[in-house]
C-alpha cells in the first residue's frame, strides 16, 4: 500500500478498505476514484505531499478535472479542508449549533 493511501485511511476510516467506504468528495459518487494530490507532489516536495489535508478522493472525472483546472483544484482544496475541521471537531466533541454563541 502506498505511503498517502495509507494515510488517508487511516485518518477517514482506519478500519474500512477505501472500496468499502469513499465517495467523491466532490459529487459524492460511489463509481471508482482515486487519492488525489492537491498539491502535486512533483511540485516541490514529493513525500512531504503525503499529509491529509493535501489528499482528498475523487471520482475520476473530478480528478482529471483538478489536475487540469487550478480554479477547481483550489475549490476541492477548500471542500476538502472543511471536511476535515468537521471531523476533528466531530471528534473532539466540539459540534455545536451556531445559536449557541450569542454575541452582546
Amino acid at each position: 500500500m502506498k505511503k498517502h493511501t495509507k494515510i488517508f485511511m487511516q485518518f477517514w476510516n482506519p478500519e474500512l478498505t477505501i472500496a468499502q467506504t469513499y465517495q467523491c468528495c466532490w459529487c459524492d459518487s460511489w463509481e471508482g476514484g482515486e487519492i488525489h494530490h492537491i498539491e502535486k507532489r512533483g511540485m516541490g516536495g514529493s513525500k512531504c505531499q503525503d499529509r491529509i489535508e493535501n489528499l482528498v478522493y475523487l471520482c475520476r472525472t473530478h480528478h482529471q478535472i483538478a489536475d487540469k483546472v487550478p480554479s477547481f483544484n483550489q475549490r476541492v482544496r477548500a471542500k476538502n479542508l472543511i471536511k476535515i475541521a468537521e471531523k476533528l471537531e466531530e471528534e473532539a466533541g466540539l459540534m455545536y449549533d451556531e445559536r449557541d454563541f450569542k454575541y452582546e
